[in-house]
């Protein structure tokens, strides 16, 4: 949690990185505080929140309906509609609210 000090505006600001829900690399950068222990302060407060939202896991029906809005650009339409009936008839009725 380091933090760094801005030469040029005269303020403190924090930046890293973190692993989201579906597993991408995503980085944040805060700028504009006063002092270095205000800028500490925020990004631990920062963090805690996007630990709290990782806690949630998601269930195999929001994966599934994930990789159905990704697959519809990459795969022929008949296709998408086989996996989603098999989807529909075997695995949702069972497995859908497993996280």
């Amino acid at each position: 949690m380091p933090v760094y000090k801005d030469k040029k505006r005269k303020t403190y600001y924090f930046e890293g990185s973190y692993v989201d829900l579906l597993g991408n690399n995503k980085r944040y950068k805060r700028r504009g505080f006063k002092t270095s222990k205000e800028a500490k302060d925020t990004e631990r407060f920062f963090l805690l929140e996007i630990k709290d939202k990782n806690r949630l896991s998601l269930t195999l029906d929001d994966i599934a309906n994930e990789y159905f809005s990704y697959a519809e650009s990459r795969i022929k339409m008949s296709s998408i509609i086989t996996f989603k009936y098999r989807y529909e008839l075997h695995i949702k009725p069972y497995f859908s609210s497993k996280k």
